[in-house]
């Protein structure tokens, strides 16, 4: 409601296979965009989305990663499990299991449903903590419904399950820790103790086309007022991250000054030694009629030229670079960087790197220019 225009509940902890688990309700793919571009919206390249729990909707790097395919089965674990463990779940006890939840009428955020008495999970307590104390729930097996077309953000390296997915797992891990003998929970024994959430995916109303609204601190600041609750603002800690590597920042500036001098004395020092070397051909330029003054800027102008070739170099190798780190951090983390650099800024650095260059040029240029003939 009013200011809001949606407000998404997600809880997280779980994962498979070294990917985070996201469980939200149908409002996730709904309400909530993962893009920039106004009207572009979730979509499947295959399958479906969840529409209850025990289903998982897989991003797209989940999926190319993993080689799951639509009908197939899997095990959560609790935490962050191991990557190069494959949870599969058997397709014909898994069939068995997810089929407890065929008839339910359906989910609205509060994951309210109608009574399993057939709800079948296994006699023992089905925990794996086989690999380095590792939780996995294999009571509850969950049916891969979907697969997500490629978003070039990190919802590509995330598995997406039902709330009522999380509630389950997790009320049934406290309820079999204090008691063994309970062996299933289901959805209809969910209390409002157990239907908790991480965190919201809220907006703002706002302008149309504005990406910040007028009213946005003023919703924040409503919310920090309840001590159990953490706001957490994007383009604000980004901004703070900025101002604490704000130093560091400085530093490789200054760093980068002092390689591009050192840069230039090298090209005076290299330009000055081969003047010795290039005695006779500035003798035979001088008697082919080439004045001083030319000879002088001829050497300048090789110096201006190498500066500007190593400039150049090192644009190209900035931004090459740029896009390779870019790549690895989209693959690995899925996190999508931009890797730009300020025309402005890059031409008045080449500019400088010219000059700076030209300058070293001098002092090689005046020993030629004092070649006798």
């Amino acid at each position: 409601k009013f200011p809001l225009e949606y407000a998404v509940p997600v809880q997280q902890g779980d994962s498979y296979s070294g990917f985070p688990v996201l469980a939200s309700n149908e409002d996730l793919w709904t309400k909530f965009i993962p893009y920039q571009e106004p009207g572009r919206t979730w979509a499947l390249k295959e399958g479906a989305f969840y529409t209850r729990g025990f289903e998982v909707v897989l991003g797209a790097d989940v999926a190319d990663q993993t080689d799951l395919t639509v009908g197939e089965y899997i095990y959560l674990t609790h935490g962050i499990g191991r990557s190069d463990v494959d949870r599969r779940a058997p397709k014909d006890s898994a069939t068995d299991a997810h089929d407890e939840h065929d008839g339910h009428d359906g989910h609205d955020e509060h994951g309210d449903h109608d009574d399993h008495d057939d709800h079948d999970h296994h006699a023992h307590d089905g925990h794996d903590h086989a690999h380095d104390g590792e939780h996995v729930h294999q009571e509850f097996p969950c049916a891969v419904v979907g697969i997500l077309e490629r978003t070039g953000g990190p919802q590509d390296r995330v598995v997406f399950t039902h709330l009522d997915t999380s509630w389950v797992l997790h009320a049934h891990d406290r309820r079999h820790q204090a008691d063994p003998s309970i062996t299933r929970t289901t959805i209809a024994d969910l209390t409002d103790n157990d239907r908790l959430i991480t965190g919201i995916y809220l907006r703002v109303i706002g302008r149309q086309g504005s990406v910040l609204s007028a009213g946005m601190q003023q919703v924040f600041d409503m919310l920090r007022r309840d001590a159990t609750i953490t706001v957490a603002e994007p383009g604000n800690q980004i901004a703070t991250l900025f101002r604490i590597v704000s130093n560091v920042d400085d530093v490789f500036i200054g760093m980068a000054a002092v390689v591009l001098i050192s840069s230039a004395v090298d090209i005076m020092l290299a330009l000055y030694n081969s003047m010795a070397g290039r005695r006779k051909q500035i003798a035979i330029l001088r008697v082919l009629g080439t004045s001083k003054s030319r000879i002088f800027g001829l050497v300048v102008t090789e110096s201006a030229l190498i500066g500007f070739l190593g400039a150049v170099t090192g644009v190209v190798i900035g931004i090459a670079g740029g896009y390779v780190v870019a790549l690895l951090m989209k693959s690995r983390l899925g996190l999508v960087i931009a890797p730009t650099l300020d025309p402005a800024t890059t031409l008045i650095l080449v500019i400088i790197t010219v000059l700076l260059a030209a300058l070293a040029g001098v002092v090689p240029a005046v020993a030629a220019y004092r070649t006798a003939v």
